[in-house]
């Protein structure tokens, strides 16, 4: 559920439409994302800078050698979180099956981006990376791991898709996985939930589809994972663990679409990056 000031209402906002791209694309051709993902900016001074929230080298090692797991419920989705009700349209959510939002890991971290590509991801629409950051950036949902974005198949008028903030936290965090899980399962839920009726095959039929994801996401059959996933983040966040880099705050005057480019850059320089692997990731030039 998007807010009018650019952030969201709870931490992870839903999937967008961006430029179609295959594995071994190296650029984006035009468009962009909007910033569905941004760390809502009420969590966050919207005036402070994004490298406050990030820890230093010897915090980031003393959570790889003691990790502390934050609190996680355990979610009983036999039949997706309940039968939906049907509505008097044809695009609405449907149940969505357990394994439907199963675990997927993020690939293992490698040093395949340079400084340069991680800011061209940060700043523009049009990256130019090289085959190797393209292939360590992107995937797809039917891939066995993920990259740092991660775009659906089944909708192929567009990119659609989403940035692996799940993948951050058990990259930074790895105690933290059943957190990143549910994280990873309440970002594929609305998607999951609403693809197979609402079929968009254009800029229109997208547009029809967002009633269908939005009211998915908070109510049937995702409120609950959704709502789980805030309460597990919300405690890495006011901790602020290692993992709370791949939150980083919308800050003043940035655009949504500014702020996915910045959350993509933060999660490729740690799947990505030069010093893959930590939060100071492809801070030094190197790579490609």
């Amino acid at each position: 559920m998007s807010r009018a000031d650019g952030g969201c209402a709870t931490a992870f906002c839903l999937p967008d439409v961006h430029v179609g791209r295959d594995a071994g694309n190296t650029t984006r051709k035009d468009g962009g994302h909007d910033a569905r993902h941004a760390w809502d900016a009420a969590h966050h001074d919207a005036s402070s800078d994004a490298g406050k929230h990030v820890p230093d080298a010897k915090s980031d090692a003393r959570d790889a050698a003691v990790c502390t797991p934050v609190s996680t419920v355990t979610l009983e989705l036999s039949d997706g979180g309940g039968t939906c009700p049907v509505p008097d349209a044809s695009c609405y959510p449907q149940p969505v099956a357990p394994s439907q939002l199963a675990w997927v890991p993020p690939h293992a971290p490698e040093s395949a981006c340079t400084a340069t590509e991680l800011a061209s991801i940060g700043s523009t629409s049009d990256p130019s990376l090289s085959s190797r950051c393209a292939s360590c950036f992107f995937s797809t949902t039917n891939e066995n791991e993920y990259a740092a974005e991660v775009d659906f198949p089944q909708v192929t008028f567009v990119g659609y898709g989403f940035a692996n903030v799940a993948g951050c936290i058990a990259t930074l965090e790895p105690c933290n996985q059943p957190c990143a899980s549910l994280v990873l399962g309440s970002t594929l839920c609305p998607s999951e939930a609403c693809l197979p009726s609402c079929h968009p095959t254009s800029p229109q039929t997208y547009t029809e589809m967002l009633p269908c994801l939005s009211s998915a996401q908070n109510g049937c059959p995702c409120g609950a994972i959704t709502t789980a996933a805030n309460e597990c983040v919300n405690e890495i966040i006011a901790r602020n663990s290692p993992a709370a880099a791949c939150f980083p705050p919308q800050v003043a005057g940035q655009t949504q679409q500014e702020a996915y480019y910045a959350l993509l850059e933060v999660i490729t320089r740690v799947l990505c990056g030069v010093g893959a692997g930590s939060v100071d990731g492809g801070k030094a030039d190197g790579g490609g």
